[in-house]
């Protein structure tokens, strides 16, 4: 199977889609209930091809069946309620996300920017530091220069 640009667009913007909603919570932050490692838990137990059961997913059931209604409102599972139990089978969007590494993969993204940020804020504060501490060594060598040149310029003047 061949895929174009616009698929691997169309990808890129399903997973900004997801993460904007993310970082659009209300009321609580998301980050501070659901993790990034137990929504993938619960993803990636889930196949395209047939159902899976809450109740075959380590962990607690209810935790399990919070998590998977999450996940279902953010388009990536469809979910059923039988006998059984609550089942749920992955949508084309969820299993995207999964094959592209889920929530764990986003987390790492911003994990990235912020550890990028971060140096590149260090980095800007050590060349201040550098820059004032040799200021006034550079002040008195470009004053000694100048003072140089115009002792040859009166030299040479008629």
């Amino acid at each position: 199977m061949v895929r174009s640009e616009y698929d691997f667009n169309k990808i890129v913007k399903a997973l900004e889609g997801i993460k904007s909603r993310l970082d659009r919570n209300s009321g609580v932050k998301a980050e501070l209930i659901y993790k990034a490692k137990d929504l993938d838990k619960v993803l990636s137990a889930g196949t395209i091809e047939q159902d899976t059961s809450i109740i075959s997913i380590p962990g607690d059931k209810h935790v399990n069946e919070t998590f998977a209604y999450y996940l279902e409102n953010e388009g990536l599972v469809k979910l059923r309620v039988s006998k059984e139990g609550i089942t749920f089978i992955l949508t084309p969007k969820g299993h995207t996300f999964k094959k592209y590494g889920g929530f764990t993969a986003l987390q790492k993204e911003e994990d990235d920017k912020l550890e990028k940020e971060k140096t590149r804020q260090n980095l800007w504060k050590v060349g201040g530091w550098i820059f004032a501490i040799f200021t006034p060594f550079l002040y008195k060598f470009i004053e000694f220069l100048f003072d140089r040149f115009k002792s040859l310029f009166d030299f040479y003047s008629f």
